[in-house]
């Protein structure tokens, strides 16, 4: 599709297009070997203009002069971060699972459901940092918790009453359980449950699933 050929349209910049009657747009899926980038619009409608960027259709092999500047542009950003946390960081991250190649996405900050790269793109986060970010990023209600902690100090090296009261609250969620145990990490709580279930029930194998987390004593 050209800019020609897109209804109602003002081009604001180079490969920047508002569209504001997309709902009248019919879909259209190639099947071959090219891509269109950076279609975006979840939070828009039919009433609400959808702005977006586009990347001309390309053939991997020879992509266009504009698919090709931005794609330049874009390494350049992202690489020298890479670059830069190669130089301290085993492997430019802190866990294998954040490994990309040839360099991994970078991140500057997120917001509700959405996190922004440093090359100034926005992502719906549908990963949430595998379960840690449940509650979506920057959360005002966490934020308030975390600062009126910040007051009074959060690592004593001791028991406290708010990680007892935050216990009592999750037994009461959860009504199976008799007690909680608090873990720094989910390879600490799996050795935790492996070593309780071998002691409970005298077993000491353990059948573990390929390409899962599954293991049963």
């Amino acid at each position: 599709m050209d800019q020609d050929s897109l209804p109602m349209t003002l081009i604001m910049a180079t490969n920047i297009v508002v569209i504001t009657d997309a709902g009248t747009l019919a879909l259209e899926i190639k099947d071959e070997i090219g891509a269109y980038s950076d279609i975006v619009g979840s939070r828009s409608d039919v009433n609400a203009p959808i702005v977006a960027g586009i990347w001309d259709l390309f053939d991997r092999k020879t992509p266009t002069e504009s698919c090709t500047a931005e794609w330049d542009e874009m390494k350049y950003v992202v690489k020298a971060s890479h670059k830069r946390a190669q130089e301290t960081l085993a492997g430019g991250n802190t866990r294998p699972v954040l490994h990309g190649d040839p360099f991994a996405l970078y991140m500057e900050g997120g917001q509700g459901p959405y996190l922004y790269s440093v090359d100034k793109r926005e992502y719906l986060d549908f990963v949430s940092d595998y379960s840690a970010a449940f509650y979506g990023h920057s959360n005002p209600a966490i934020a308030e918790a975390i600062s009126s902690v910040l007051s009074t100090g959060f690592s004593l090296g001791s028991v406290t009453r708010k990680e007892c009261h935050l216990g009592e609250r999750i037994k009461r969620r959860f009504p199976s359980m008799e007690r909680v145990r608090f873990c720094n990490s989910g390879t600490e709580a799996n050795t935790y449950a492996l070593v309780t279930a071998t002691e409970f029930t005298g077993r000491k194998k353990t059948l573990v699933f390929v390409m899962d987390t599954t293991a049963i004593p």
